[in-house]
């Protein structure tokens, strides 16, 4: 039983591998969302505007742009735009953007007071601020929530794009 688990769970993933294989064939097609990196580095995001042969056409705003085959490093097909992906990964970001900052922020204002009036309620001065290193717990709780806030609505609003290597075909020989 143990060894037709192996044989099967083998045979699903080469299974999976050849699909994945024959799928990315099809991808690199006209009409579809690629960034293409080219050996110099530089990452353009377009449509493809022609079939493949020798070059890869892009399709931008507001320019097309062609790039020989020797020129590309990798190419790069959307998988699409995922807003809760887009809210998690960006509300991740900014709850430690305003978590560092806000600690920061806390730390460098925070200054110690000797009149604290005992028939007067003071939350932050008297009883919760009592030292630097509260002063920056308590503000990075803020900004870290704010910062969570920004970024899980900027996440929706945005998105986050998913990308897929694929392999080029190799250029014809002249």
């Amino acid at each position: 039983m143990k060894r037709f688990s192996v044989l099967l769970f083998a045979g699903f993933i080469a299974a999976t591998a050849v699909e994945s294989e024959g799928q990315v064939a099809g991808n690199l097609q006209q009409g579809v969302r690629v960034r293409v990196v080219t050996n110099q580095g530089s990452a353009i995001v377009g449509t493809i505007a022609a079939p493949i042969g020798d070059s890869v056409v892009l399709s931008r705003p507001r320019e097309v742009t062609a790039f020989a085959l020797k020129e590309i490093s990798t190419v790069q097909v959307s998988r699409g735009k995922g807003r809760l992906k887009g809210a998690f990964i960006k509300g991740a970001a900014g709850l430690g953007i305003g978590l560092l900052s806000g600690a920061i922020i806390g730390a460098a204002t925070y200054s110690k007071t000797d009149e604290c009036d005992p028939n007067r309620f003071c939350l932050f001065d008297c009883i919760v601020v009592c030292s630097r290193g509260d002063a920056a717990l308590i503000a990075g709780t803020l900004g870290g929530g704010a910062g969570l806030i920004v970024g899980t609505i900027a996440g929706l609003a945005t998105g986050w794009e998913e990308w897929h290597a694929v392999r080029l075909p190799n250029p014809p020989l002249h």
